[in-house]
């Protein structure tokens, strides 16, 4: 029993830990809508790209 709940742990904590990251970057405004952070993920638009601009709003 013990065997499955090793790797549920590591897959809960690594869904949570994302979770966390995604409510951080919306709160913060770092990422304005889904579909930015789509173009991220698929490597249209560069995450330097978007923390530059933050840093330039004052953010």
């Amino acid at each position: 029993m013990k065997f499955l709940l090793v790797p549920l742990l590591i897959v809960g904590m690594f869904v949570s830990f994302t979770a966390a990251l995604l409510a951080m970057l919306f709160f913060t405004e770092t990422v304005k809508s889904p579909q930015e952070l789509a173009e991220i993920l698929r490597g249209r638009l560069r995450f330097h790209q978007i923390v530059e601009r933050f840093h330039r709003s004052g953010g």
